[in-house]
């Protein structure tokens, strides 16, 4: 059967007309829409200059080479603590902010003070590069990632930010093995001691500056200020499982401190508020965020991303769990509780088993030994920290 001469409908019977080549006698349609045309490359815009233009001469003499073609690169942020066989987080998320950098977006449907559940995925946001190459895009998003601040639940951000400047990973030499052969603890490395003396003195300057900013009197006196030289303020702050303790004494327009009983030199403050410090240590200024919640201080600068936990200079007694306490690790609710009290368990024997994040997470006795306390029931819903169980160890 012939085909019909007539030429495929467009976006309006009108938008399509056949026009004749000086060089053929074969016709082309012509899309006349308003609607944008595809997007040709380079290549294909000379040839369609050289080949149809009555003026050929005014075209390019050599065909422009092609592009690179764009690489996205676009992993998930998720609420989880890779250091603990990705546990799942939950709970207030007090700041959520990705810089707006050129060639990155961000798909989420988080922002500040939004609450991560239990009782569906803790994906916080897809965070999306585009580059000429797959380095460039990677560097985008690790950028990205590394500048952003994001405080409240733990989350994979740090791996991420490895994972990206990673000279494996920016060669495309990735597989499904690829976290195997790079433990993700030993990717993200443990924060520098200079990072963590710098983040901790800034908090201890924004929790003063902070403390001067809602002063009823004498405001412009500085903090801890005394006609007589006495000893130096002091703070302390615990980020994991380092303690840091930070002291300083400010004068007019100079400043000592020290973390951990070690000075740190040319240490100079040129402006501090509550929520920014702006200091010089070891002759390079830092521009460094501090942002409190409560007993948590969550500091941001070039250097990284610091979660500060402040320790009071008198705790309540009985406020630490006893020895041999089980601890629920995250929200949830108790389906199982596989041990009795007076029951012999031995160490890493299932205890409590409770659900959260659609997943059961086994409570194990760290220590063989007997079941003391049992202070939860099936069904029972349970909060992050509460005290699951009580183990108390076997004599030797």
């Amino acid at each position: 059967m012939r085909r019909s001469a007539t030429p495929a409908p467009g976006p309006s019977s009108s938008s399509w007309r056949r026009t004749a080549s000086s060089s053929s006698s074969r016709s082309t349609p012509v899309c006349r829409s308003s609607t944008r045309s595809p997007r040709r490359s380079p290549a294909s815009t000379w040839w369609r200059c050289r080949s149809r233009s009555p003026r050929a001469s005014r075209c390019p003499r050599r065909s422009p080479g092609p592009r690179s073609p764009a690489t996205r690169s676009r992993p998930g942020l998720y609420a989880e603590d890779p250091s603990r066989d990705y546990l799942p987080g939950s709970g207030t998320l007090h700041r959520f902010s990705v810089p707006a950098l050129p060639g990155v977006r961000v798909d989420t449907g988080v922002r500040d003070g939004s609450v991560v559940g239990t009782h569906y995925d803790p994906m916080l946001a897809k965070v999306i590069a585009h580059g000429r190459t797959r380095t460039e895009a990677a560097r985008k998003l690790a950028r990205a990632l590394a500048e952003a601040e994001i405080h409240g639940p733990v989350t994979n951000r740090d791996l991420l930010v490895a994972v990206l400047r990673e000279p494996e990973f920016l060669a495309g030499r990735t597989d499904t093995g690829y976290l195997t052969r790079h433990e993700p603890t030993a990717l993200v490395g443990t924060p520098a001691e200079s990072t963590l003396a710098v983040h901790a003195l800034a908090a201890a300057l924004a929790d003063q500056a902070g403390r001067r900013a809602g002063a009823a009197v004498q405001q412009p006196v500085p903090s801890g200020w005394r006609n007589v030289r006495s000893a130096a303020q002091h703070a302390e702050y615990r980020a994991g499982d380092i303690d840091l303790d930070v002291t300083y004494r400010l004068g007019r327009g100079t400043l000592e401190a020290g973390v951990n009983g070690t000075a740190l030199p040319g240490a100079a403050v040129l402006a501090a508020t509550a929520d920014r410090v702006d200091l010089r240590v070891g002759g390079v200024r830092r521009a460094v965020r501090v942002h409190r919640v409560g007993d948590t201080v969550h500091v941001d600068s070039a250097l990284g991303a610091t979660t500060l936990t402040e320790r009071a200079r008198l705790p309540e007694p009985g406020t630490d769990a006893a020895p041999g306490s089980l601890l629920a690790p995250m929200p949830g609710t108790v389906v199982r509780v596989a041990a009795g009290v007076g029951q012999q368990v031995e160490q890493g024997a299932v205890v409590v088993v409770f659900e959260a994040m659609k997943m059961e997470h086994l409570v194990r006795a760290p220590v063989a030994g007997t079941v003391a306390e049992l202070g939860v029931q099936v069904g029972d819903t349970v909060e992050s920290g509460e005290v699951l169980a009580v183990i108390e160890e076997a004599q030797a």
